[in-house]
């Protein structure tokens, strides 16, 4: 992310500087996260933590989350190493991919043309690709239907989810959002084709 490409004044903090830039520039609520201690553990208390410092810390975290300046500002200001925790299913949703089979799925769209979004790796061996919001909807999983991708380790996060954003912990951005759309995909436009990945990587392993 480029420097003027996040507001002033800098808060000292390269993720309380990023969280700034998402409210700022995308209207991305956001909300601080655990973090990791000196010793690489969870801030979080858990000795056994299953994602280190990559999780909201307080059960209202939903309506904690916020665009106001200010209020982030304030929250980085006191913990600047918190992690960026950004609810899924209101201005975008997220397909959480195996990373190898993600890869694949971004080769097969650029030849197919498709002008993608945001696409974060986690450095936990997943790839996070922002889609416009509904995706589950499109599959009648309001009418109690499953999500028809799940045997394929393809998830999507929407309403009550959330994701983890860079440069929080290990993850990364691959697509930036400064340098996409802010039109993002329907999921049902790019989902049959990250599904077919997934099978494909399933196929050779």
């Amino acid at each position: 992310m480029a420097a003027h490409d996040v507001p002033s004044p800098q808060l000292g903090s390269p993720v309380g500087e990023a969280a700034e830039w998402y409210a700022v520039r995308r209207r991305w609520s956001v909300v601080p996260g655990a973090f990791r201690t000196g010793s690489g553990e969870c801030a979080c208390g858990r000795p056994s933590c299953p994602r280190p410092g990559a999780h909201p810390v307080t059960p209202d975290w939903r309506t904690r989350a916020t665009n106001r300046v200010e209020v982030i500002r304030a929250h980085w200001g006191t913990h600047p190493g918190a992690c960026i925790v950004m609810p899924t299913g209101r201005l975008f949703d997220v397909l959480d991919v195996p990373e190898f089979a993600g890869r694949e799925a971004l080769t097969l769209l650029d030849g197919m043309g498709y002008r993608l979004g945001p696409v974060a790796e986690t450095g936990e061996g997943r790839l996070l690709i922002w889609v416009a919001a509904g995706a589950r909807l499109l599959y009648g999983l309001a009418d109690g239907r499953m999500w028809p991708y799940d045997a394929l380790d393809l998830r999507c996060l929407s309403c009550g989810e959330y994701v983890v954003a860079p440069p929080s912990g290990d993850a990364r951005w691959v697509f930036a959002p400064a340098a996409t759309s802010w039109l993002l995909p329907s999921a049902d436009k790019i989902v049959g084709t990250v599904a077919k990945a997934c099978r494909q990587i399933g196929c050779r392993r």
